[in-house]
């Protein structure tokens, strides 16, 4: 029961701290996102362990926490290419997964559920 829950925590942590066809961004979008995907590694671990303290063995693995961060941003492009890049939409896609965890990783690419899933087979049985 735990070991399924683990995505769900992933994703809800990955949305704390930050499928329908999509189109591309803009080259001004593409470049904002870039930007912002590039700043969530400068926190390192110790933003992952503050966002949620279950995440601790992320935090505390340089791998691990790269792979977070590689996984949050694959995720965060999917919502802005899911929703045009809009804030707002994006905001309020994020505010539904917060409830809804796992309907949200159901509608993100299956590359991207499958890195979730990876990722959190990684943690320890709680």
């Amino acid at each position: 029961m735990i070991r399924r829950l683990l995505p769900a925590l992933l994703l809800g942590s990955i949305l704390a701290v930050c499928s329908a066809p999509a189109e591309p961004l803009d080259r001004p979008s593409a470049d904002a996102l870039e930007q912002a995907l590039g700043s969530l590694g400068a926190g390192g671990g110790a933003a992952i362990e503050k966002a949620d303290p279950r995440l601790a063995p992320i935090a505390r693995s340089p791998e691990l926490t790269k792979e977070l961060y590689e996984v949050a941003g694959a995720v965060l492009t999917e919502l802005a290419e899911r929703n045009g890049g809009d804030p707002d939409r994006m905001t309020a896609a994020i505010e539904r997964a917060k409830s809804d965890p796992e309907g949200f990783a159901a509608m993100l690419s299956p590359a991207t559920r499958a890195r979730l899933s990876a990722l959190a087979a990684k943690l320890p049985k709680q």
